[in-house]
């Protein structure tokens, strides 16, 4: 299962949000294509997105993926164990028998980018993966599935470029 980056106060909005609430992120393609991308098969390349040059661009989540949300974490300042940043909630490896996530770093403090898979709480299902090249202002309705006002200063980081746009939702727990 792979891990996706997002700030903390849109992976407390998913996380509050529900199952049912839809929600965007877009991630620049990485290098950017030349001309446009289209959807097909080329010369034996399988289907993807392709550019002019039949170069193929891959998303790096595919639709029905499970995929958790990265968050920072830090050590209890008394015990050696690992807790969200984002709350100070502690990091449960097993719920039910209370199995603490020991701390096995040698910062304080762990950044979102290299939380490991087991601390995960927070996952969420891939529902639709397109490329398109972003152009701001988004329709009212790809704006608030985006996150509203708080994203639009990554958005205008990104604004004319081509980005894979991932459509998904908060993974009902089992």
């Amino acid at each position: 299962m792979e891990g996706i980056l997002m700030k903390p106060w849109k992976t407390k909005a998913i996380a509050e949000g529900g199952t049912d609430r839809l929600w965007q992120t877009r991630r620049i393609i990485k290098p950017q294509p030349n001309g446009g991308l289209f959807w097909g098969c080329v010369g034996g390349k399988g289907f993807g997105f392709f550019d002019r040059e039949s170069n193929k661009y891959k998303p790096r989540y595919k639709v029905g993926d499970t995929v958790y949300i990265k968050e920072a974490l830090y050590r209890h300042p008394y015990f050696n164990e690992a807790g969200y940043l984002r709350d100070e909630s502690p990091v449960f490896v097993n719920q039910t028998i209370g199995d603490m996530l020991k701390w096995r770093w040698k910062r304080d403090i762990l950044t979102g980018m290299f939380m490991p898979q087991e601390a995960a709480r927070v996952f969420i299902t891939i529902l639709d993966v397109r490329a398109e090249k972003l152009y701001l202002p988004l329709s009212p309705e790809e704006f608030e599935l985006e996150g509203g006002d708080q994203a639009l200063p990554l958005l205008k980081l990104i604004d004319d470029k081509w980005v894979f746009v991932y459509t998904l939702k908060l993974k009902e727990a089992k």
